[in-house]
């Protein structure tokens, strides 16, 4: 499966095909670009701090979403970007790439992702190197979701890890490994970000049980079944081989945490736990 169709997979993506040439690579690392804080754990969050441009009308923006009224939203997030939020100008440009609340308008969405990616917003950052695996500027795209992972956001480090998923045998990466160690480690969270507003960035049609569902809890909750079936099939960096008891421990929590569809492989790892001769080759 080669990365572009995973991530695609990951993203639930909309029919944009967007203009790399108008790009100029994956923007600066600072205002958009912040370490994580304690209450958003990376993700695209409200990024922006109280008193700083478009923040109200960014909240607008969200509310506006949460009462079901798009064409509120689509203002709201168009004014907030115009006063300089990259989080506002991401938004709008999903509202115009989805046409929601506005007109359809892909040469505007893609000049609205463009800037949000120049001013160094992490996730469009991580978003427009999405579009870029699998063609002509693959290393651009891997280079602009670590960075965006490096930030500590939350779906850059998700795709940098899931371009381990694409390989079909042999070792993945460090950078892979340690971006999905870091996610799987983080909190579970009652909040919504702004990553439920993005209808790229969700978790698919992944449901947690007994969990919020947040696209942020997703990405985490799939990170932790990710580690396990790394571990169980041997492929940690290292050379180490199979390590049943990694597996078994990131499959727990996925269990724990909502995932599903765990039981059958966590059961094999179990099985082999208890007897090491199962699965061996002769």
């Amino acid at each position: 499966m080669k990365t572009k169709t995973i991530c695609r997979l990951a993203f639930a993506m909309i029919a944009l095909s967007l203009t790399a040439a108008a790009f100029t690579g994956c923007g600066k690392s600072g205002e958009g670009a912040e370490t994580k804080s304690e209450t958003t754990s990376g993700s695209l969050t409200l990024e922006q701090k109280k008193n700083e441009p478009g923040e109200a009308e960014l909240r607008n923006g969200l509310a506006a979403c949460d009462n079901h009224d798009f064409e509120a939203a689509a203002k709201s997030f168009r004014a907030a970007a115009e006063q300089g939020s990259t989080d506002a100008m991401l938004l709008y440009f999903d509202c115009l790439a989805r046409g929601s609340g506005i007109g359809k308008d892909k040469a505007a969405a893609e000049e609205w992702l463009k800037k949000a990616v120049e001013a160094g917003n992490p996730t469009a950052q991580a978003l427009y190197g999405s579009y870029l695996l699998g063609g002509e500027q693959e290393a651009e795209g891997l280079e602009c979701i670590k960075r965006s992972a490096d930030s500590g956001n939350i779906l850059g480090m998700h795709l940098l890890g899931m371009t381990a998923m694409e390989k079909k045998s042999g070792e993945a990466s460090e950078d892979a490994l340690k971006s999905l160690k870091t996610l799987a480690g983080l909190p579970l969270s009652e909040q919504k970000t702004a990553l439920d507003y993005l209808s790229q960035a969700g978790g698919g049609n992944i449901l947690l049980t007994g969990k919020p569902n947040t696209n942020t809890n997703k990405l985490i909750v799939m990170a932790q079944y990710s580690l396990g079936v790394y571990y169980f099939g041997g492929r940690a960096p290292g050379g180490q081989g199979r390590d049943l008891d990694e597996a078994a421990k990131w499959l727990n929590m996925a269990k724990e945490n909502g995932f599903p569809h765990v039981d059958s492989v966590l059961r094999t790892v179990e099985l082999m736990r208890q007897n090491p001769d199962v699965g061996r080759t002769k």
